[in-house]
């Protein structure tokens, strides 16, 4: 199978054979000399998200996005195993407004699965979920090793022991590791009564009738790792992660990617 890496200005390049983790870095390296990619260092700040440097804790920097160890803090792996952009109204979705979230992950075969001495099957990409309260808000992409799934969780607001998070699982549509997968879900309040669509590659899943509680709360923006109820990072990601952005309205990944009005984009990791 060819493994895909998509690089800045849209350009793209094949590798013949599958990349772990170790080949996969030997391959960045060779394009950083070559000069095909280049990393910022967080002086251009557009280019970093928010006010710049979004990118400087990240020990294997890739383009618009990161490499992730997956340890925790003081073991091996170092800082870089997940980045948090704090909390503000401007790049989180309103109460009732329509929303879509669109990033590329790869999902590494080495490394300890979630990396931090749990037993859960789950390893997050990306979370913007408050679970300091007994309400659950916000939404988090998943990696399940049971079944080797993605999935999509998000926060109903509700305060019982069952239905507290909603969730999209892609059946039928594996993760395959050591390649890039493009992720997108999205929230439309107006139809059918709250409906949540996921993209996975070219397959499309839709629940209907669904609650949705934004996060309103001083919980942070996490990529490479999950939140937990004291807000410390879990189901850390082992992979990859660029390309993020966070949208006002309803979008299809072909729809974004035939162009978004700037002035729908409430985050993204990348300049505009």
């Amino acid at each position: 199978l060819l493994s895909r890496i998509r690089l800045l200005g849209r350009r793209c390049f094949y590798s013949p054979v599958p990349l772990n983790r170790s080949s996969f870095m030997r391959f960045i390296g060779m394009l950083i000399v070559a000069g095909v990619i280049g990393f910022s260092n967080g002086a251009e700040g557009q280019d970093q998200g928010l006010d710049g440097g979004l990118w400087s804790a990240c020990k294997d920097p890739l383009g618009c996005g990161c490499i992730f160890s997956g340890f925790p803090e003081g073991t091996q792996g170092g800082v870089g195993n997940h980045v948090d952009v704090p909390f503000t109204t401007a790049h989180n979705p309103a109460d009732g407004e329509p929303f879509t979230v669109d990033l590329w992950v790869n999902k590494f075969s080495e490394g300890s699965y979630s990396g931090d001495g749990g037993r859960s099957d789950l390893m997050s990409p990306l979370s913007n979920a408050d679970n300091s309260n007994r309400w659950r808000s916000g939404f988090m992409f998943y990696a399940r090793s049971r079944g080797n799934k993605w999935e999509f969780h998000w926060g109903t607001g509700r305060t019982g022991r069952t239905n507290k998070w909603g969730k999209i699982v892609a059946d039928g549509v594996p993760y395959v590791e050591d390649e890039w997968t493009r992720l997108t879900a999205s929230y439309d309040p107006d139809f059918r009564r709250g409906t949540m669509t996921f993209h996975v590659g070219g397959s499309v899943f839709t629940k209907e009738s669904v609650e949705f509680r934004p996060n309103t709360a001083d919980a942070v923006l996490r990529l490479g790792a999950g939140s937990t109820f004291d807000n410390e990072p879990k189901y850390r990601w082992v992979g990859g992660v660029k390309d993020v952005r966070i949208l006002t309205g309803v979008f299809t990944p072909d729809e974004i990617d035939d162009g978004i009005d700037k002035d729908l984009v409430l985050w993204s990791s990348c300049s505009l």
